[in-house]
């Protein structure tokens, strides 16, 4: 939500005002707060809300292995948890996993 206001003070209580009229029904207590200057905030209006996260078929293609191989790899002590169970199977996000692949291959190159 955007609000034009003169100081932090009345925007946040100009969104909890708005907020509170949009949904009457709900008890809502704010745990956070951006202020954020309009331009910034225009650049940013296409940033994806949520992290990207992959399933075992990219995962194995990151990984270059197989999916069958890819499905094994939540059996190793730090491999990420997921984020999201699905009927489809596990989510990871992409940059935790890059992370853990980048670890593993650090440690592979030192051996």
């Amino acid at each position: 939500m955007c609000v034009d206001a003169e100081d932090v003070i009345e925007a946040a209580r100009q969104g909890l005002e708005y907020t509170g009229q949009a949904l009457p029904d709900c008890k809502l207590t704010p745990n956070n707060l951006e202020v954020t200057e309009w331009g910034k905030a225009v650049e940013h209006l296409h940033d994806p809300l949520y992290p990207e996260v992959v399933g075992y078929a990219e995962i194995a293609r990151l990984a270059g292995v197989t999916r069958q191989r890819a499905r094994m790899f939540p059996k190793i002590v730090d491999f990420p948890k997921p984020v999201i169970e699905t009927a489809q199977g596990a989510l990871y996000t992409k940059s935790a996993i890059e992370a853990w692949l980048e670890r593993r291959t650090c440690r592979a190159k030192r051996a």
